[in-house]
């Protein structure tokens, strides 16, 4: 049986995706979009998202879904860096050859 608190929901979801635990999966997908959708939509920029980046490429989810994760913690850490170091804080540019690469 899953949890029904959302860390320990998706905390479950993550091992039981390792465990090969295939039982209701269907609706425990739903359940973890359901979750991400609340905090990732959310006004709260430091709430505790239970999706981190790189466990979420193990997961049946859309390119989408994968970035806005990866924006959301991007922007925590953005929020956390300026609130140690301060307003002025101005992250640095990558350099150009490493932007070609990129894209």
């Amino acid at each position: 049986k899953s949890p029904g608190y959302e860390a320990g929901f998706c905390n479950f979801f993550y091992t039981a995706t390792f465990a090969c635990h295939w039982e209701d999966r269907t609706k425990h997908v739903a359940r973890l979009r359901e979750i991400m959708t609340g905090y990732l939509t959310g006004s709260d920029p430091l709430v505790h998202e239970c999706v981190q980046p790189f466990q979420s490429l193990a997961y049946p989810l859309e390119p989408e879904e994968l970035r806005d994760i990866a924006s959301f913690h991007a922007n925590k850490a953005d929020v956390h860096i300026r609130g140690l170091v301060g307003p002025d804080y101005h992250p640095l540019t990558p350099p150009s050859s490493l932007l070609t690469v990129i894209r």
